[in-house]
């Protein structure tokens, strides 16, 4: 994954083993064109690793839920 620079993004993904940041296109070319496929291909299985393991759909309607429990009960976080 070769993402834009936003806040929040180092919650989501590691920069740099998970997704790698370009400022322009350019950057991002050099990023794609520059590294060896192998490298490329870790990155990309550590983004999905990552995604799959806790931002998935079933994940955040699990976070929502336990947040609204939360809210009921008289104990927000």
């Amino acid at each position: 994954i070769v993402s834009d620079a936003w806040p929040g993004l180092d919650d989501v993904l590691a920069v740099g083993t998970e997704v790698l940041v370009a400022r322009t296109a350019d950057e991002a070319l050099r990023i794609v064109r520059g590294m060896p496929e192998d490298e490329r291909r870790a990155v990309g299985d550590a983004a999905r690793r990552r995604v799959l393991g806790a931002h998935t759909a079933a994940h955040r309607a699990a976070e929502l839920e336990a947040h609204v429990m939360e809210l009921l009960a008289g104990h927000p976080s």
